[in-house]
């Protein structure tokens, strides 16, 4: 019981927090303190953005590549059971000894 009561304390604490920060977020008028673009020129911004958006695309696919062979293994895998037991239940229904 304490636990739950703790937790929706820690909960409502964060939601409170979040809800002030960007509160005052809001009525903060200061210039932004980090610069976002410190490109010399537009192209240049423009090819470091391509470029990390490649990064990005190639990135997702090698992981989506890495979790496919996983998954196909362990689909493999399974089936390889499946066949085993579908041959051993054929074996034990017909007797080739005969």
């Amino acid at each position: 019981m304490g636990t739950t009561n703790t937790t929706t304390f820690r909960l409502f604490r964060k939601k409170r927090r979040d809800f002030l920060d960007g509160y005052t977020a809001i009525l903060d008028f200061s210039p932004l303190k980090e610069k976002y673009n410190s490109d010399s020129t537009d192209e240049v911004a423009d090819t470091n953005s391509l470029f990390a958006d490649w990064l990005a695309v190639g990135s997702d696919i090698t992981t989506a590549t890495k979790e496919f062979e996983i998954l196909e293994a362990a689909n493999i895998t399974s089936k390889s059971k499946a066949v085993e037991e579908a041959v051993a239940e054929f074996k034990a229904m017909n007797d080739f000894s005969k």
